[in-house]
């Protein structure tokens, strides 16, 4: 059975949960200590807040049977309409991204709309396709999350 995958707005109660997500996908990098740990919630939230306030931002919350699965955000980044997402691992390989994506799309006006995911995402690349995605570029960028350069393609979906 399919979860139920919802959009709402962001309510501080979901930061905290964004959060843990985040450090999922931080795994790979080296351990840090509880300090460590403290700063960077600070800062995540503080640029989270100050995400909700931007009007030039929306951001909603994915939820998936009733439980905050993730966000999905539209923007402007580098002239252009943008669209990012980020899903918990619990929520992975279950439709839940694509079903919150095309839904997103519904509610954000101008197109294009592009998307840029790091080259070794193929689930992303995977979800941006069944969402009427295609590659338009690729380029070389340093990746905060990775602490590196990564490849990155840059897609679009025109309608």
């Amino acid at each position: 059975m399919q979860d139920e995958v919802e959009l709402r707005e962001v309510r501080p109660s979901d930061i905290p949960v964004f959060f843990e997500h985040h450090l999922e996908g931080m795994a790979e990098r080296p351990a840090r200590g509880a300090a460590d740990r403290l700063a960077q919630r600070d800062r995540f939230e503080a640029r989270w807040h100050g995400q909700l306030t931007d009007r030039a931002m929306t951001i909603r919350a994915i939820l998936a049977g009733g439980r905050v699965a993730g966000y999905v955000a539209g923007f402007t980044q580098l002239g252009e309409p943008a669209i990012a997402y980020w899903l918990g691992r619990d929520f992975h390989g279950r439709g839940i991204a694509t079903a919150a994506l095309l839904a997103f799309f519904e509610r954000i006006p101008g197109r294009p709309v592009f998307a840029r995911v790091a080259a070794d995402n193929l689930a992303s690349l995977r979800v941006l396709a069944k969402c009427g995605f295609e590659e338009c570029a690729r380029a070389v960028h340093l990746s905060e999350r990775r602490g590196c350069e990564v490849e990155e393609i840059v897609l679009v979906r025109h309608s």
